[in-house]
C-alpha cells in the first residue's frame, strides 16, 4: 500500500481506513501484514513467512543464502518498489544475518 504525496497527504483517516483495508484482506487470507515479526521469502514460487528469530539459523544452515529472494519492505517510493520490489537477501537490511562466510564468497 502506498500513498502519492504529490496528489494527497496522508490523514489520520486515510491511514486508519488503510489498516481498515488491511485488517478485512487479513481475515480472509489469515496473513497478518502488520506482524513485523516475519520476513517475506519467495521460495520455489510461493510466499514463506520466516519468523525474525529463525534468519540466523536458515542462513546457517543453507536453508536461506544470499541470493535468496525476499521483497524490499523499506521501499520508500512506488518508483524504487517497481524496480527493486523483488530482491536477493544479500541486497537487502538482512544481510546482518548472513554468516560471514556466505559474504566472502
Amino acid at each position: 500500500m502506498m500513498l502519492d504525496e504529490d496528489f494527497q497527504n496522508p490523514s489520520g483517516c486515510s491511514i486508519d481506513s488503510s489498516v481498515g483495508v488491511l485488517r478485512k484482506i487479513e481475515a480472509e487470507t489469515g496473513v497478518d501484514f502488520l506482524d513485523r515479526s516475519k520476513v517475506p521469502f519467495l521460495i520455489n514460487n510461493t510466499m514463506e513467512l520466516v519468523p525474525l528469530i529463525e534468519l540466523k539459523a536458515r542462513f546457517t544452515s543453507g536453508q536461506l543464502n544470499p541470493t535468496s529472494t525476499t521483497i524490499h519492505t523499506l521501499a520508500a517510493t512506488r518508483a524504487e518498489w517497481e524496480v527493486h520490489g523483488v530482491i536477493p537477501v544479500e541486497k537487502s537490511w538482512m544481510v546482518k544475518y548472513l554468516p560471514k562466510s556466505a559474504l566472502s564468497s
